[in-house]
């Protein structure tokens, strides 16, 4: 009896390493592909940064609102105001 519960071990430690192998090997090629996509992305950026259009009038809003929600945008402070007056009289 405990000869064949040694077998069964032994069976089952065997199964289980091919299993553990085989589900690596599957994780491999995986990590593989998605590395290979990454890459092609990485390689694809300087063709998409040549075509990409910036909104210059969306990004400046954005900063102006995050600017006056942080309480430093146009209508608070003097500072601001001061520098505006700058700029008009530039």
């Amino acid at each position: 009896m405990l000869a064949e519960a040694e077998q069964t071990v032994t069976s089952l430690r065997g199964r289980l390493a091919a299993l553990r192998a085989e589900h690596t090997e599957l994780n491999d090629d995986e990590d593989t592909e998605l590395e290979a996509r990454q890459h092609e992305a990485v390689d694809n950026l300087e063709n998409y940064m040549a075509d990409a259009t910036i909104h210059w009038r969306r990004v400046l809003e954005y900063f102006e609102a995050a600017l006056t929600e942080i309480g430093i945008g146009r209508n608070r402070g003097t500072s601001n105001q001061t520098h505006e007056q700058g700029r008009h009289d530039a």
